[in-house]
């Protein structure tokens, strides 16, 4: 209902913005938007570039769907089997598959599963997750980096926002799920969470202008440059 109200509400919400500010939050020339706060360059593949990232499930990672017991801390639980363990592992690097999600499933399976068969688990289930995930992390990262913005908002990015609505922004953010390319540019850009339509028309804006060093495997010597997802947040001054 909220992105259907959001549709009727623009053009209006737009001429009072753009008269006070002279904002221009017109959509760029190449780009395609619809009424569930998506917006992407056309000819992309949509289905690709909108995909759910929200769970493990959702990405049809395999053995995912086992998660922590519910009924008490993972702290207290009894030791679990390496297969429950890498379970638990791969929950705990949810952000690092959102970046790409077949790539670091892969990897975490040819070079993270192995060495927690290998080195067992104790009864410490907390612990062994925690030592896990970071040396998960370190071996996935030898062979894949997930992108890293190269500008910074309010340096290289301006963030204009209409007097009318400071107060309404005012430590509020909104979020975005950026689907980019190999030269670090934005393909898509998905509203995860708004706050007002026009502020939410200013962080999209504001997203399409910002770039990243995109994500890349490496093999051997060279960097290979692939597509990739972030989550990206724009939080207003307050």
């Amino acid at each position: 209902m909220r992105r259907q109200l959001l549709v009727f509400l623009i053009p209006i919400l737009l001429c009072g913005c753009i008269a006070e500010r002279g904002l221009d939050l017109e959509l760029p020339s190449g780009w395609v938007s619809n009424s569930q706060g998506r917006w992407w360059v056309s000819g992309v593949d949509t289905l690709e570039a909108f995909r759910d990232l929200e769970t493990l499930q959702a990405m049809g990672i395999h053995m995912a769907e086992v998660i922590y017991d519910a009924t008490r801390p993972l702290s207290e639980q009894y030791t679990v089997g390496e297969d429950r363990m890498i379970r638990y592992v791969k929950q705990s690097l949810l952000p690092l598959f959102r970046n790409q999600p077949e790539v670091v499933d892969s990897l975490f399976d040819s070079l993270v599963s192995p060495k927690i068969k290998k080195a067992g688990t104790s009864q410490d289930a907390a612990g062994d997750v925690a030592r896990f995930k970071r040396e998960g992390y370190r071996a996935i990262y030898r062979h894949f980096h997930e992108p890293r913005t190269v500008l910074k908002l309010g340096q290289d990015i301006s963030v204009e926002i209409p007097d009318s609505l400071k107060m309404t922004a005012a430590g509020r953010a909104v979020s975005f799920q950026v689907y980019v390319s190999e030269e670090g540019t934005p393909l898509a850009i998905e509203l995860l969470g708004g706050v007002q339509p026009t502020l939410d028309l200013i962080g999209l804006h504001t997203t399409m202008a910002m770039r990243w060093q995109p994500a890349y495997l490496l093999k051997g010597r060279k960097s290979i440059p692939i597509r990739a997802w972030v989550r990206f947040r724009i939080r207003f001054p307050g």
